[in-house]
């Protein structure tokens, strides 16, 4: 009986590629990127974040495109990839903010609204603001000024839930057409990918 070779090679295990989460937001000193940069750095989640140089979120959806075309060819290849387009309401209309989301829609992309401006996503993490109205981005803005914004774990689940609560209110539409932000989506879904890894 002859006997058999054993074969010793090492199997190659293939280690999963984990998935890609993008966010790409307005170029600006304030707002969506130096939130985003602090809160990557206090949650240690894991994404990719890029701030293209473009105010109208239309604009910013197409650049959004070909930076993956260009520099992200995998992108889209693993499941559970993800892109938010983060933007503002500041001088949009609600129709243009709707041929956005239509776009993103059609992209697969997540859209990720503030009305009037970023800076109330900031705000909803001080009780002191959560109730107030403000006329326009300026005067957000101005608010946001008073403060030094501290990320901790409870203030900013404090936002999360006022956020949610607004959004409720106004019938969970698409992007808020009335003062409110959907930056607790994907803050949510950043800490949620946190608990996973």
């Amino acid at each position: 009986m002859a006997s058999r070779k054993r074969d010793y090679s090492r199997k190659k295990k293939v280690r999963p590629h984990n998935p890609l989460c993008i966010i790409v937001a307005e170029d600006s000193v304030t707002g969506a990127v130096s939130y985003l940069r602090a809160f990557k750095t206090v949650s240690n989640s894991n994404f990719t974040f890029k701030n293209i140089d473009q105010t109208d979120p239309k604009k910013l959806v197409e650049s959004t495109k070909n930076y993956l075309k260009n520099k992200k060819k995998g992108f889209g290849d693993t499941a559970g990839d993800t892109l938010w387009v983060v933007c503002d309401v500041d001088q949009n209309n609600n129709s243009q903010l709707g041929e956005v989301a239509t776009l993103c829609q059609g992209y697969g992309y997540s859209l990720i609204v503030s009305n009037p401006c970023f800076e109330l996503w900031e705000l909803y993490h001080q009780q002191s603001c959560h109730n107030r109205p403000f006329q326009n981005s300026q005067e957000c803005k101005s608010a946001g000024k008073n403060f030094s914004l501290e990320l901790t774990q409870k203030n900013v689940q404090y936002a999360i839930e006022h956020a949610k609560k607004i959004d409720c209110e106004q019938g969970y539409p698409t992007f808020p057409t009335c003062q409110g932000s959907h930056m607790y989506k994907l803050v949510e879904f950043l800490l949620k990918q946190q608990k996973k890894n």
